[in-house]
């Protein structure tokens, strides 16, 4: 099974890539701002709950502020055109991982919930997302 919007990536890379036209890739692993509150993804402040269907995946986060850092830094410099770059957090984490590190922060519990990916589908088309 191919992930939907890896494919939608794959097809704009390849649009970018057309002849003519300078290009490099930034590939982050996933944005950590995906774990914020009130992220229809994310975690459910009411239920103090991280729920994502990742039962024990280990994911590596990245800020969108150090994916910035980079792309500032590539356009500032050259030799990377044509290039793409895989960017991974500083470690992988399960989701208990990311709920308690959450809860560090913000200094409230939130626990990791693992849910089915159909209901979760369904909960995101219900607040109108399209998945």
């Amino acid at each position: 099974m191919n992930f939907r919007p890896t494919r939608m990536h794959e097809e704009v890379e390849r649009y970018l890539e057309r002849p003519g036209l300078a290009w490099t890739h930034l590939r982050p692993s996933q944005f950590m701002q995906f774990f914020l509150p009130h992220v229809p993804t994310g975690v459910d402040v009411a239920q103090n709950a991280l729920i994502i269907p990742m039962e024990n995946a280990r994911l590596s986060p990245v800020d969108i502020e150090d994916i910035a850092k980079v792309a500032f830094a590539l356009l500032r410099s050259s030799g990377h055109e044509g290039k793409s770059y895989d960017m991974t957090g500083p470690e992988a984490l399960t989701m208990t991982e990311v709920a308690e590190r959450i809860s560090q922060a913000i200094g409230k519990t939130i626990q990791y919930v693992n849910v089915s990916l159909e209901p979760k589908r369904q909960a995101l088309q219900a607040i109108g997302m399209s998945v």
